[in-house]
């Protein structure tokens, strides 16, 4: 967390990853709150402001949700962002969404005192030139602002508290997903915690403070810390407060997860980082079936472990000189035909190994 007395604006913080000098969450001592949030859309340039910039100079400057509206539209935006800003005094919020050429808002609704918000437009005008990276994408993004949503009107009158929050962060429930009959827990569904978050943090500036996550990825799963919102001190470094918050998720039911359950979401989070790190496949696919010896069941590490299985054999092959033929499995297992499927998926799959004929 870095903590800013510019010279001529408001005092202002932000949380953010490692190496990434961007305000993806920041406040400001005028009791504004603001996070940014990726979208995709067709109008982009390279002439506008980037997301840092603009979330600099929101934070920086606006006292008010209208004031951060006014300097969104006059930053303007290189490239397609949505930023949610949340006001203590007004106790209100917007969500301001941008292209390289358009700024559009939206509110709360009629009689909603809460504004979800992931990584989809909400705008009419700009859902026309929205792009996704897979339907997969957009189901995900809608099923995580749906639970958001569940769970605030499940709180009823009492509303969501600081606990409440932090326990929300570290969700894992998919709303549609099922094992059988009975709800189940997705360790890396369309889920609200994901298994490779970064950052984590609850705002509270009535208090003036923030709760930050100390944890490793999923940060999600705290535990936290709270940092007053003071920019009294020495300029340095302040070592990590520790926290005596408890780390981990629960079930859709509410239970504990099982330390297997714990160590197949490590082994994901393993998986990730070889790959960020540009490991060799291989070494990422071992840890991704790892995640999936402990949890079988996860739709999610199965389907990733049959990707990376599906690079590794047709770098093999490609390294030997041959060349992939056609796959012929039964249809009531493949759900039809496929072609130049090696024959790695069925046991990354847990299933029997498929007929592939390869050409040396």
């Amino acid at each position: 967390m870095v903590l800013c007395d510019p010279d001529e604006g408001l005092r202002y913080g932000f949380v953010t990853a490692r190496v990434v000098d961007a305000p993806v969450t920041a406040f400001n001592e005028a009791g504004l709150t603001v996070s940014s949030n990726t979208r995709f859309h067709r109008d982009v340039s390279y002439g506008g402001a980037s997301a840092a910039d603009i979330g600099h100079e929101i934070v920086r400057r606006a006292r008010t949700l209208e004031e951060a509206v006014s300097i969104a539209r006059g930053v303007g935006s290189a490239s397609t962002w949505g930023f949610l800003v949340s006001s203590a005094q007004e106790r209100d919020a917007v969500m301001i969404e941008m292209s390289a050429s358009e700024v559009h808002t939206h509110r709360p609704g009629e009689g909603e005192a809460f504004l979800p918000c992931t990584n989809r437009y909400k705008s009419a005008a700009l859902q026309a030139g929205e792009l996704t990276t897979s339907t997969a994408f957009a189901v995900d993004s809608d099923a995580r602002e749906e639970r958001l949503r569940q769970a605030v009107v499940g709180a009823g009158e009492r509303g969501l508290g600081r606990e409440d929050l932090e326990r929300l962060l570290g969700d894992l429930e998919d709303l549609e997903a099922r094992d059988g009959d009975v709800k189940a827990t997705r360790l890396a569904g369309n889920c609200i915690m994901s298994p490779l978050t970064v950052q984590s943090v609850v705002s509270e500036p009535e208090q003036g403070s923030i709760r930050v996550s100390v944890g490793s990825a999923p940060t999600g799963l705290g535990p936290y810390v709270s940092v007053p919102w003071e920019w009294d001190g020495e300029v340095g470094v302040v070592s990590e407060v520790k926290s005596n918050t408890p780390r981990g998720p629960r079930r859709a039911c509410g239970t504990p997860l099982e330390p297997a359950e714990l160590a197949a979401i490590e082994a994901y989070v393993e998986a990730g980082r070889r790959h960020f790190a540009s490991v060799q496949s291989s070494g990422t696919r071992e840890a991704m079936e790892c995640a999936v010896q402990h949890a079988p069941r996860e739709p999610h590490f199965r389907f990733l472990a049959a990707m990376l299985a599906i690079v590794g054999e047709v770098s093999r092959v490609r390294a030997a000189g041959g060349v992939l033929g056609s796959v012929r499995a039964p249809r009531s297992r493949a759900r039809g035909g496929a072609r130049g499927v090696p024959t790695r998926v069925g046991p990354a799959l847990g299933i029997a190994r498929a007929d592939c004929h390869l050409t040396p």
